[in-house]
């Protein structure tokens, strides 16, 4: 089996391997599936948790979808069942392909972040989560999400973090290889600035305002000036 691990920071990795996902000894496996959190599709993460996860996997997954609508890109969860995992995440996404609208870098990106933080949430610690598209730009996303969920738990949390990738061929592993050595050296780059400057990119990088707008502003340039005060003394 080929493997290939980064270590991001004292408390937090990634490992990558070719293998099969269901078999890991985790706390979390992150299954991509669909709007009723099955597919026939043989070979499939979804077809296999249905067809060994056992009895209470399926019940669980048939409550979840009984009665309402299941969005996309969020985590609904059940139990591990026959699996050596604690939990199942199971992630409703859109098809790599579709007449329509395929999947894309936003959903790659919100998915990475939904799960890694729904995993400290339940304060777990280790994670398996399958490559999420092979095209370059989705790849560059995920890659993306990875950053920038870090970056931003890297400040705030202490206990271990550890990300299992799994890739099922040769050609996606050296891809995503390139993909942890960037990440590696986004993380390095990251963990050279000061812990001000740090918390200033995670404020403006967050989806959520923290203050009106007119007065985010003006609150991180007085933070900057702050900073730089403190340098110079």
């Amino acid at each position: 089996m080929r493997t290939y691990s980064i270590k991001v920071s004292k408390i937090q990795e990634i490992n990558l391997l070719i293998g099969d996902i269901i078999g890991l000894n985790v706390d979390v496996i992150v299954n991509p599936t669909d709007t009723q959190l099955y597919t026939e599709v043989k070979g499939t993460i979804s077809n296999q948790i249905w067809e060994k996860g056992g009895e209470n996997v399926q019940k669980e997954i048939q409550k979840l979808r009984e009665g309402k609508k299941l969005d996309l890109n969020n985590v609904y969860i059940t139990k591990g069942g026959n699996f050596k995992a604690k939990y199942l995440f199971h992630v409703p996404l859109r098809p790599l392909k579709s007449k329509k609208l395929g999947r894309t870098p936003s959903d790659v990106f919100d998915v990475v972040l939904n799960v890694l933080g729904m995993t400290r949430k339940k304060n777990l610690n280790s994670i398996a989560i399958p490559s999420l598209g092979e095209s370059q730009s989705l790849v560059d996303a995920q890659a993306r999400g990875f950053v920038k969920f870090l970056r931003d738990d890297s400040l705030i949390k202490k206990a271990l973090l550890q990300i299992f990738l799994v890739v099922t061929s040769d050609e996606h592993f050296d891809t995503y290889k390139v993909m942890l050595d960037g990440i590696q050296e986004q993380m390095k780059k990251a963990s050279k600035l000061p812990w001000q400057r740090q918390v200033i990119e995670i404020f403006q990088s967050t989806k959520q305002r923290l203050l009106p707008e007119e007065e985010e502003e003006d609150f991180f340039q007085k933070f900057e000036e702050a900073i730089e005060k403190q340098r110079e003394e």
